[in-house]
């Protein structure tokens, strides 16, 4: 699967929310940055490629964004690299923020 920009696959990850019963906005303003997908549950961070540097950014921003949203599951989406180790090693080191 290949997605052409952060904001094709922003736009499919929001329509399968969609089609899940999910109430989904997107952009939405989290006090100076923004939250690229927001639903009455979740808090989402989409990286089109998930390397290691993406993955601890798109931790850093779903912290920042937890600060308005504090009871939002953070979540981050994207496409699996193809070092597929190093990605699910860095994503096991955040998961300790809960994210």
């Amino acid at each position: 699967m290949k997605f052409n920009s952060e904001a094709d696959l922003q736009a499919e990850v929001a329509a399968w929310l969609q089609s899940e019963g999910h109430s989904v906005q997107q952009e939405v303003d989290a006090g100076g940055a923004r939250v690229d997908i927001l639903t009455q549950h979740y808090l989402i961070e989409v990286k089109p490629r998930l390397p290691p540097n993406a993955l601890f950014q798109a931790s850093g921003q779903l912290q920042t964004y937890a600060q308005r949203y504090p009871h939002h599951q953070k979540v981050i989406a994207g496409l699996m690299p193809s070092d597929r180790n190093r990605a699910v090693a860095t994503a096991q080191r955040i998961q300790a923020d809960e994210v």
